[in-house]
């Protein structure tokens, strides 16, 4: 009867362990992004070595008034930057810049009553090789508060 409790009492021991185990295996290991006070993540890519260009669509109905880059990882260095509008405009900032790995762009303004948003395309340079890892790019913007 002894040795009934106390496998009983190793099986309980075991079956929390186990559980606790599985729960904690299961937890997101994607990196929490920090965004400046005022600025929301609006988009984000992983850096492709092959076509050199990304397109990240924008989902927010929200307007902004400025948007900037961040880029994790990896340095790249951008050729253009093409901003969509939802009305069907664009903007072409001049970008020539080298990103350097967890730095950001400059600020890009857009309108001071804010836009909204289509998509972003990016052409860009990744420097090393796709073996070391791509770089990651996040778009961040800055909401427009009017009415």
């Amino acid at each position: 009867m002894k040795s009934n409790a106390l496998f009983i009492k190793y099986f309980r021991a075991a079956l929390v362990i186990s559980v606790l185990t599985a729960l904690a295996s299961c937890s997101s290991s994607k990196k929490n992004i920090l965004t400046p006070e005022g600025w929301t993540l609006i988009g984000e890519t992983k850096a492709n070595f092959i076509r050199e260009k990304d397109v990240i669509k924008i989902y927010s109905l929200d307007k902004y008034t400025d948007i900037r880059f961040r880029v994790e990882d990896r340095a790249i260095k951008v050729s253009e930057m093409t901003v969509y509008f939802e009305n069907g405009d664009k903007l072409t900032p001049k970008i020539e810049d080298m990103i350097e790995a967890d730095q950001y762009s400059k600020i890009i303004n857009l309108a001071d009553n804010g836009k909204r948003l289509d998509r972003i395309e990016f052409k860009y340079r990744t420097n090393g090789s796709i073996l070391k890892g791509r770089a990651k790019i996040i778009v961040i913007g800055k909401a427009y508060t009017g009415f």
